[in-house]
């Protein structure tokens, strides 16, 4: 399952998805 790779990568990483995501919404 990709919840299982998305676990096992570094929290720096889970980090800058986070951030490319939410980067999309406007006012925050």
């Amino acid at each position: 399952a990709d919840w299982i790779v998305a676990d096992n990568l570094p929290v720096r990483l889970q980090m800058q998805l986070h951030k490319i995501l939410w980067d999309d919404e406007p006012g925050r």
